[in-house]
């Protein structure tokens, strides 16, 4: 016999179940549960003994082994509260989901969890020893969502929130991947030119004997310089790359880089874009879970993802906590925080719609992300092909010049 989990959908009641069964087969499965009236929506079979084979499987993937991504989250929650709809025990939902966890880390922090839970300890406690995998946002929802009983709900609003934190990542990977793999690209052709080619034009110059043109001299003198010291120009590059990093990490380098996103003359607007859709995003869903206004804004403050901002609606909090409100505290930072922002969360405090508000700020600004994408892609294409044309036609003409000089004085 096997065992499967199932989700059907009861024609009597109309109401979505999902449990699990014991079958020869799957087939068989499927003609018991038309026997009683139900509708297969999706079958999975139990394989505890498949285990090593879907260990072997995960160690071909590095970020099964080191990294849990947000594919893997919106998975488990979507499962998890199916599992909790269809009147499952919660600890038999953790057993559940850790067979069918294909992510190492993931699998083994799913079992730790369930072995918490077993023992006693609250779910959302159990969650919050893996701050790493768990946010402060995913730990409070869970606690709103296990003292109030809607456990299942404050799961698909979670896997809501990831399918957006996906959809913003895909965004930002659209609108920055074309720049950067062009300036690699002529990077790299650039450094073969001046390695590879020049050095051979050098050769030809001598042989004519005289003086050469101003622009030639500087990359003749430009190659030769990199071709000296090629590996101490690549230890500096190392060695800056890891001061660079190691000062990004600390609170006055992240504070200075972020301050710089914002005042970036084109991308600037994206990335306060992107700080509000995660803003009013996780303020939304934290508030519809029934988290206090501010729980939820110090939670925020965590997942926005730029220090400046989140330094701002730190302050919002404190000013929150005294009595004043939202939309008069955002006011003070109006050169950062959009008018649209201030006037709908105004509004929202004034109707009390706040939670209606914010996802309309949410989708107004994940259409502004999308209408961004689409311009950006278009401006900055032809803008990158007339840089590094401009670059190769400087490189190709001082190289040429004075092989058309000297053909002109020969004439």
């Amino acid at each position: 016999m096997q065992k499967f989990v199932y989700k059907v959908k009861n024609n009597v009641t109309g109401k979505i179940e999902v449990s699990e069964a014991e079958a020869e087969s799957k087939d068989a499965l499927v003609d018991l549960l038309h026997n009683e009236s139900k509708t297969v929506i999706s079958i999975t079979e139990l394989k505890p003994g498949s285990v090593r084979k879907k260990t072997v499987r995960s160690f071909i993937s590095f970020k099964s082994l080191f990294g849990v991504g947000l594919r893997d989250k919106i998975d488990f929650c979507e499962q998890f509260a199916a599992l909790l709809e269809g009147g499952i025990t919660l600890i038999r939902c953790l057993e559940i989901l850790s067979l069918q966890i294909q992510n190492l880390k993931f699998k083994s922090i799913i079992t730790s969890v369930k072995e918490d839970v077993r023992s006693g300890l609250a779910l959302h406690k159990a969650f919050a020893k893996y701050p790493n995998v768990f946010s402060p946002l995913w730990v409070n929802l869970v606690e709103t969502g296990e003292a109030s009983g809607e456990l299942p709900y404050v799961l698909r609003e979670l896997s809501k929130y990831f399918e957006l934190s996906v959809d913003i990542k895909t965004k930002l990977t659209t609108a920055l991947i074309y720049p950067i793999i062009v300036l690699i690209a002529s990077a790299a052709a650039m450094i073969v030119f001046i390695t590879l080619l020049v050095p051979m034009f050098e050769t030809l110059f001598k042989s004519f004997g005289a003086s050469l043109p101003f622009m030639t001299v500087i990359v003749i003198n430009i190659s030769g310089f990199i071709r000296s010291n090629l590996w101490y120009i690549f230890l500096f590059f190392v060695i800056a790359v890891i001061i660079l990093k190691k000062y990004l990490n600390t609170q006055a380098g992240k504070g200075k880089f972020d301050r710089i996103k914002l005042s970036l003359p084109v991308l600037g607007p994206f990335f306060i874009n992107v700080a509000m859709v995660k803003f009013s995003n996780a303020l939304g869903v934290l508030m519809k879970g029934g988290v206090p206004i501010l729980y939820s804004l110090e939670v925020v403050t965590k997942v926005v993802g730029n220090s400046i901002i989140a330094g701002i609606l730190n302050n919002v909090k404190n000013d929150v906590r005294s009595g004043k409100s939202m939309a008069s505290s955002l006011n003070k930072n109006a050169k950062i925080i959009p008018p649209i922002v201030i006037q709908m969360v105004q509004v929202g405090e004034e109707t009390g719609e706040l939670n209606s508000m914010l996802e309309r700020l949410s989708e107004f600004y994940r259409g502004r992300l999308d209408t961004f994408v689409a311009r950006f892609s278009t401006i900055i294409e032809p803008a990158m092909i007339l840089f590094v044309g401009a670059i190769v036609a400087f490189l190709v003409i001082s190289m040429f010049l004075p092989i058309f000089m000297r053909a002109s004085l020969a004439g």
